[in-house]
């Protein structure tokens, strides 16, 4: 494997970003050579300037580099299914490197691997589920990290157990509510679904621990890729309903809730060893109805409205401030790992000047990782190509112009790539949102010839590159050449299951031009198309289990209907949005959609 200074070199020279243009961007060519000859050297400000030029997150740039390491590895995700075996083999090479560095969140996570060794073997796990628990209570909130650790042992906790930590956890998810990556989400439903299953057990008896656990979870931050997250937020508003409102109001509400789940086979969510059960938690939790007491001591130290919750600031130096407080790490501990104080001081007043090698060592103190630092500590710009639908649905036609324009005058001047693909996702949005029958217009080939000559310039891609590549597609006639690019970008991305680009390419990519030829009335291409969609769906078990993703590819199955009897067609498509609705309490008609609708209508005649 490379350093990451090596990787960047690398990323720098594929994508032909020269040091002039560098330069441009406030690194001299004599400072960036010194820097890329010595790993120790380059700092945190520079690292930034870097990876907004190749247009990369921090988490993509650190995976598989020579400073990748078991603490930043997310390995605690499948434990759940690892044999005895695997899960010793964990627990000792983790505590072996506690001892070799003294960092403490690898003694953490060898802790929790004896406890899930241990649980699996039958043996008493008491011992070093204590000391985890003595460990994370001190915290006043969690990263991803500590969220990690607690979703894992959720399931063996004790009602008085978890629900202090849940209350962290609360304080803690708004860390991610802008951006809730795939592994992040199925973390978070496990926890609430702990948190839900909890409520049941007769020691649990307060009405305020009932009205704390629903309130958090009809107010955990989604959008609409996360149907799980959204369907459970209104889930639990219902359930909140039936506690505190009008519980015949809310049972009547819950039957069209589950009957438009049960259409939709999403009734049953399913990770791993995990199944959530809608019908059954609602039954058992709803009997607990008349069993609460008002007077009941509350589990919680406080109401959910009196939480607070975590604002990390957009600059470094308050958020390590902030974490170092809210994880009780003392200055002597940083002291103690090598950074003297003097240079710590700097680190703090300056966190731009914050060496590579002092990075490191703070993440390991502070146990964060690159999820973390992508989400919040803002080391990259966000990434171009995000569904970024519902933040701008309620932009004119003058706005986008003016978004666009100021990308584009950006990347004249800077030649900074960032602002280029920045300027493409907006024009694919402008279109999407305001222009009837865009997908067929020759504005939409004017961007798919203009990203594919962006594309054509690379040797690798980034994330951010894989999500504008979708467009290029649109001014592609020869149907074959189309499934072709589709299974040559999926072929190309790499971890996809750790960063934000498409859980599955192929699915993400061809959407835009299977719509397109719905919209061309090409029953041909469009029937070639959503197959080797469908083959990739079912070739995929992970990401179907996702009911965004199995509702997505329920769309585009009933798009194909409308070939043969459009008003049937029309008529399921309606319902879809009206169980997306019951479902999730939001509407599925995005101003991209009702686009969508007027042009069907108009060319199918059903206006």
């Amino acid at each position: 494997m490379a350093t990451i200074v090596e990787k960047l070199n690398t990323v720098r020279n594929a994508k032909h970003v020269s040091l002039e243009t560098v330069a441009l961007n406030g690194i001299s060519a004599d400072r960036y050579r010194q820097f890329v000859h010595s790993n120790d050297n380059i700092t945190l400000g520079e690292i930034t300037t870097m990876l907004d030029l190749l247009t990369m997150s921090f988490a993509e740039l650190w995976i598989n580099t020579d400073e990748w390491d078991d603490t930043h590895g997310v390995q605690l995700d499948g434990a759940q299914t690892m044999s005895a075996e695997e899960l010793a083999q964990k627990r000792d090479k983790t505590e072996q490197e506690y001892r070799d560095t003294g960092y403490k969140g690898f003694h953490l996570i060898a802790l929790t691997f004896d406890v899930l060794h241990k649980r699996r073997v039958q043996a008493a796990y008491r011992e070093p589920l204590d000391a985890i628990l003595a460990e994370l209570s001190r915290y006043q909130m969690f990263t991803h990290f500590e969220m990690q650790v607690f979703s894992q042992l959720a399931p063996v906790l004790r009602a008085s157990e978890f629900y202090p930590l849940y209350e962290i956890f609360i304080r803690s998810v708004p860390e991610f509510t802008s951006y809730i990556p795939q592994r992040v989400g199925e973390l978070v439903l496990r926890v609430h679904y702990r948190a839900l299953v909890l409520l049941i057990h007769d020691s649990v008896n307060s009405v305020e621990t009932m009205r704390f656990v629903l309130h958090a979870i009809s107010k955990q931050p989604n959008n609409a890729g996360n149907l799980e997250l959204r369907m459970l937020a209104h889930y639990a508003e219902l359930l909140e309903e039936y506690f505190f409102g009008n519980p015949v109001h809310a049972e009547n509400e819950f039957r069209i809730f589950i009957e438009a789940a049960q259409r939709r086979q999403v009734a049953l969510m399913s990770f791993g060893e995990m199944t959530f059960d809608l019908a059954g938690i609602w039954q058992v939790v709803t009997s607990k109805r008349r069993h609460l007491k008002n007077d009941g001591k509350s589990l919680f130290t406080k109401s959910y409205e009196d939480q607070t919750f975590v604002s990390l600031n957009e600059n470094i130096r308050d958020s390590v401030a902030h974490i170092c407080a809210v994880k009780g790490i003392s200055k002597d501990e940083l002291l103690g790992f090598g950074i003297s104080k003097q240079r710590l001081d700097t680190i703090v007043d300056q966190p731009e000047l914050m060496t590579l090698t002092e990075m490191l060592k703070m993440m390991h103190i502070l146990r964060v990782e690159p999820t973390d630092i992508t989400v919040y500590a803002k080391l990259t710009v966000r990434t171009p190509g995000v569904d970024w639908n519902d933040s701008f649905a309620a932009c004119t036609a003058d706005d986008f112009k003016t978004m666009i324009q100021t990308e584009e005058d950006a990347y004249e001047r800077t030649e900074n790539p960032r602002h280029l693909l920045n300027s493409f996702t907006y024009r694919g949005l402008a279109g999407q949102h305001l222009v009837d029958k865009w997908l067929l217009s020759d504005e939409a080939s004017q961007l798919a010839r203009d990203v594919q000559g962006y594309l054509d310039s690379l040797q690798v891609w980034q994330e951010a590159d894989h999500r504008v590549a979708r467009w290029a597609m649109l001014d592609c006639e020869d149907i074959e050449d189309v499934i072709y690019r589709a299974l040559f970008l999926s072929r190309h991305v790499e971890n996809r299951d750790i960063f934000r680009t498409p859980l599955n390419v192929v699915l993400h990519d061809l959407e835009p031009v299977l719509i397109q030829a719905l919209l061309k009335r090409d029953q041909t291409r469009f029937e070639k198309i959503l197959t080797v969609m469908n083959r990739a769906a079912a070739g995929d078990s992970k990401i179907m289990q996702w009911a965004n993703w199995r509702t997505r590819m329920a769309v585009n199955n009933l798009y194909a209907t409308f070939f043969d009897d459009p008003v049937e067609a029309m008529r399921q498509l309606e319902r879809f949005f009206t169980d997306y609705q019951m479902l999730t309490g939001k509407s599925f008609i995005t101003s991209r959609y009702q686009v969508l609708l007027n042009d069907i209508n108009d060319i199918y005649g059903l206006a």
